[in-house]
């Protein structure tokens, strides 16, 4: 019994963390698949930043550090235009990020409420990244909100955000079948 309530805590402690996962202005995951040496990254982008403030760059830094390696874009998004990027400049993480994207219909890029995926890019590491740093830049005016940490609450500057993105959280339908089967095993087990 003791060990159906410890998985039960566990298990609201993990939805409390996405939860307030999904409560940041931008929400970054991706999905991965391949092999050792032969890894591939799709990354999706959300904004929730509210207002007109649109998302036009996006960039991560994988592994190895500081290989170039996009191997897919969304539409319209250009990963040839710029193809290094240091924030620390405007005040960021000293991070050099080599794999870029820029929407080549500027300004009409990620708007408020919408996810765009198709970020790709590949790793020749042996095993998968658990994290990914990942930088974005939005195009309006003043952005007061949390999370920012690059030109914020400036005019008309481009607030920026940088931070680590986490592999994809599983669908709900899928926790509620993990759950069940975890339970239907301790009680399984309590019988005997």
């Amino acid at each position: 019994m003791r060990r159906l309530l410890a998985v039960a805590v566990a298990g609201l402690a993990f939805l409390g963390a996405t939860a307030v996962a999904q409560a940041s202005p931008i929400d970054v995951t991706y999905t991965v698949s391949g092999s050792a040496g032969n890894w591939t990254y799709d990354f999706s982008v959300t904004n929730n930043l509210g207002g007109t403030n649109d998302i036009y760059l996006f960039g991560v830094e994988m592994s190895p550090l500081g290989a170039r390696n996009i191997v897919g874009s969304p539409s319209n998004w250009d990963p040839n235009t710029i193809t290094s990027y240091n924030p620390s400049i405007y005040g960021g993480l000293n991070i050099n990020y080599d794999n870029i994207w820029i929407d080549g219909n500027f300004p009409t890029s990620i708007l408020p409420g919408q996810t765009l995926s198709g970020f790709k890019t590949g790793s020749t590491a042996s095993t998968s990244l658990s994290t990914v740093p990942w930088f974005a830049w939005s195009t309006a005016g003043t952005y007061t909100g949390s999370f920012c940490n690059i030109n914020c609450g400036a005019p008309f500057s481009n607030p920026g955000f940088q931070y680590d993105a986490f592999a994809a959280v599983p669908d709900p339908s899928t926790l509620w079948l993990l759950g069940s089967g975890v339970v239907g095993l301790s009680g399984r087990r309590c019988l005997r």
